[in-house]
């Protein structure tokens, strides 16, 4: 199993929108994305730091 202690993220307006990005305790870029709003970014990354919490045999078994 992962180790979930520390993680962080990071979310930017662009001039097309907004982009987003989780990061793992050593500041690398696990997952990202852009999104049309602050408030779908904030969603997008609750999602990501959700999913990486969740065992690899449990995502694709959903």
């Amino acid at each position: 199993m992962r180790d979930h202690a520390s993680f962080g993220y990071r979310i930017r307006q662009t001039g097309e929108g907004w982009t987003w990005a989780t990061l793992d305790p050593a500041g690398r870029v696990q997952a990202r994305g852009r999104a049309p709003s602050k408030a779908v970014a904030a969603a997008l990354v609750i999602r990501a730091i959700a999913r990486s919490a969740v065992p690899d045999e449990a995502q694709t078994a959903a």
